[in-house]
């Protein structure tokens, strides 16, 4: 059997869930995985917002390890640091799909039954 995780563990993963929160962060994320490294003005342009909120954004994301940084002159770089959450985000979207489709489903057959008692 498994050993209870302590509380220092429970709160830092607790912490990184908490920096995935976030359908911003989410998207800038994304982005490195399938484009790779860009600086914090590539990625501000490629989802149309400001670089102040992107920067934050992306912040959050280091502080978390999820992303890794490098400064050349003034450009700072982000590019995925842990892959290791790419398995834990392609699990939950899969999970979202599938409910999203069976209330979808269950939206259609409830308008057949309404539909059919005409």
């Amino acid at each position: 059997m498994t050993e209870q995780p302590t509380i220092s563990l429970i709160t830092s993963v607790a912490e990184r869930f908490a920096a995935l929160s976030d359908p911003t962060r989410l998207s800038l994320l994304l982005a490195l995985v399938n484009e790779g490294e860009h600086s914090v003005g590539q990625l501000a342009a490629r989802l149309g917002l400001g670089q102040a909120n992107v920067s934050k954004h992306l912040t959050v994301l280091h502080r978390a390890t999820f992303l890794s940084r490098r400064q050349a002159g003034t450009t700072v770089y982000y590019a995925v640091a842990d892959p290791s959450l790419l398995p834990l985000y392609d699990l939950m979207s899969e999970r979202v799909r599938a409910q999203f489709e069976a209330w979808a489903r269950g939206i259609d057959s409830k308008q057949d039954d309404n539909q059919g008692g005409d």
